[in-house]
């Protein structure tokens, strides 16, 4: 089942084939904004997560919506199109993940050392949540940065 998921993933794509996954990305970040937006609407969270959910579900619902207008601007989809195959953008997404990777561990390793050592403790949310920032910072930083330089 892995070695399907893997070879469906890595396989070169006709232009129909990325037509067709693009779409299907669009309309499921559709779905779930729309499922997030009903959530944060009828259940009654605390006021950080009801702000995260109705974040994430606004942010999906912006990025759904970049998806559908690229699908009906043919310039623009083989622009991605022709962007998701070549190989120069595959090394340097390669590239920033496994530096994201190794910044990840090091994150890690850094809180686990000072609650080890120091006997700090962190507060779940605030580790989490400068895990994420650290992810998404990290990144994005290096892609930019790579796409730059290289």
């Amino acid at each position: 089942m892995i070695n399907h998921f893997i070879k469906s993933v890595t396989k070169e794509k006709s232009m129909a084939e990325f037509t067709t996954v693009y779409r299907r990305g669009a309309i499921l970040a559709i779905l779930l904004a729309l499922i997030l937006g009903f959530l944060s609407l009828r259940i009654s969270f605390s006021s950080y997560t009801k702000g995260f959910v109705l974040g994430m579900s606004l942010a999906l619902f912006v990025l759904a919506i970049r998806k559908y207008m690229v699908l009906h601007d043919q310039r623009r989809l083989k622009a991605i199109y022709i962007k998701s195959k070549d190989e120069r953008q595959g090394l340097i997404l390669l590239i920033s993940s496994a530096l994201t990777l190794a910044l990840q561990v090091m994150f890690i390793i850094a809180f686990l050392c000072l609650n080890a050592f120091f006997e700090i403790t962190f507060d779940f949310r605030l580790l989490l949540i400068c895990d994420l920032y650290l992810l998404i910072i990290s990144l994005f930083g290096m892609e930019m940065l790579l796409q730059r330089i290289m």
